[in-house]
């Protein structure tokens, strides 16, 4: 309704995620709409998602992978890709002073950071962590709940074993705790959106592991640190390559440094303002 008013006007709506007809399933649709039927409740959502792209003379998204999905609710029009932007590169701190503000020994460490949300693939990391553990690397989860209650917003209480929970962490101490990391892991089950955390792991030039959904996949464009989602034996292998392998982990990091290279803000901002500005021209011309 919000959209048909603006009608009058060009607009421009950036979509930040959306869900993969793949990634639906009964469970899903049971935590987010009860006993509704899943085959009503994804029509429902294609109906939304599909007219909103609609009523916009253009639509932003952050990734090929999103707007693949997008076009699967018979989205037809416009549908510009403008990735995240990426701060320019980040100076960590040295490894040893990041330690010692956190309380840290020196092993190697895996990092997850981020909210707490069951899409997230935190059971497939749970699951890893005795065989990290015994290969001598720490699990760090570090980001708290997101306070709602519902199954959708809540991983349940679990025995998280050997990984080390932080819970919230103050943003003056990031730098540190990337810092003292080793490898950041993004074990997600869903390729909803892109990531925050990916993002801040590249600016900060560490390494990251990710899962195989498309939304992380197809970012990082590095099979040798993407590892098959749900799979905790996969996920512990790709871990314990980027560690231990010199080769890759020097390669991965050169694919870092490329993808900051591209997805700086200023870049991205000039692709946004260019999108604006090429839809106010073609409306203008339209109203002669």
């Amino acid at each position: 309704l919000l959209l048909r008013r603006l009608r009058r006007r060009p607009t421009i709506t950036t979509i930040h995620g959306v869900l993969p007809l793949e990634a639906w399933s009964d469970a899903l649709v049971q935590a987010y709409a009860g006993r509704a039927p899943k085959s009503i409740i994804r029509w429902i959502y294609g109906r939304l998602i599909e007219k909103m792209a609609s009523l916009s003379a253009d639509v932003i998204m952050h990734g090929a992978s999103l707007e693949r999905s997008l076009r699967q609710y018979g989205v037809r029009g416009r549908v510009s890709v403008i990735p995240q932007g990426i701060e320019g590169q980040l100076a960590p701190l040295s490894r040893s002073e990041a330690r010692r503000i956190l309380g840290f020994d020196d092993r190697p460490r895996v990092l997850f950071f981020g909210y707490l949300l069951p899409y997230k693939g935190l059971d497939t990391l749970r699951a890893a962590a005795p065989a990290l553990t015994q290969a001598g690397v720490e699990v760090v989860v570090a980001g708290s709940d997101t306070g709602d209650d519902r199954p959708t917003h809540r991983v349940l209480a679990q025995d998280w074993g050997p990984i080390r929970r932080m819970g919230y962490v103050a943003e003056e101490l990031i730098p540190a705790l990337l810092s003292a990391a080793d490898v950041m892991v993004l074990p997600h089950r869903i390729g909803l959106s892109t990531s925050g955390p990916f993002s801040l792991a590249v600016a900060y030039g560490l390494p990251v592991v990710v899962s195989d959904v498309p939304t992380l996949a197809d970012d990082l464009s590095f099979p040798d640190a993407t590892f098959v989602a749900g799979s905790h034996e996969s996920l512990t292998t790709t871990i314990l390559r980027v560690l231990n392998n010199a080769s890759v982990r020097a390669r991965l990091e050169d694919r870092l440094a490329e993808i900051r290279a591209a997805r700086g803000w200023s870049s991205v901002a000039a692709a946004t303002m260019s999108r604006y500005r090429d839809v106010i021209s073609s409306e203008e011309v339209r109203l002669r």
